[in-house]
């Protein structure tokens, strides 16, 4: 895997939802990686993070809800999506103008958070049939969080 870092919203209301299936299908979650929404990255490990000014735009995104009302997929994961994500993406280009670059996204991209990934289309049904009920989970930024991964997996956390 490519030593890679990237800016994330933790989602902890999310976590009795999907705390099961990510342990089984998300590898982040077996690296300490909370659920969460990517709001930027990936980038090289070398692009510098501005973590003065990531701060203080932490402190302005505190408190923004957002809510997590769908289910479906994103290449090969099963994700939650925003109900609406403009806010959100708003947050996103701030935090991209204030590293000064862009990630490395794919036009496929969108916001989401990851349930699972590679899964049989019955163990899909299974998944939505658990989470489609509690839906929407209503969700509140508490903090950022930057998360790296070395070229030797090891993943490291810091709190913004």
């Amino acid at each position: 895997m490519p030593a890679i870092q990237s800016i994330l919203i933790p989602v902890p209301e999310a976590e009795p939802l999907v705390e099961h299936f990510r342990r089984a299908g998300d590898w982040s979650s077996g690296h300490g990686i909370p659920a969460h929404l990517t709001i930027a990255g990936p980038w090289p490990l070398a692009t510098r993070i501005p973590e003065r000014a990531l701060r203080e735009l932490c402190s302005q995104i505190r408190g923004e809800r957002y809510a997590l009302s769908a289910i479906g997929t994103l290449g090969d994961a099963l994700c939650l999506f925003p109900e609406d994500d403009r806010a959100l993406v708003h947050w996103r280009e701030r935090i991209l103008t204030a590293v000064g670059t862009s990630d490395e996204t794919d036009a496929g991209w969108r916001m989401h958070l990851t349930v699972s990934r590679g899964l049989a289309p019955p163990a899909v049904r299974t998944i939505e049939a658990s989470i489609v009920p509690a839906l929407p989970l209503h969700c509140e930024i508490d903090h950022l969080v930057i998360a790296r991964r070395d070229a030797d997996s090891r993943v490291t956390l810091q709190t913004l």
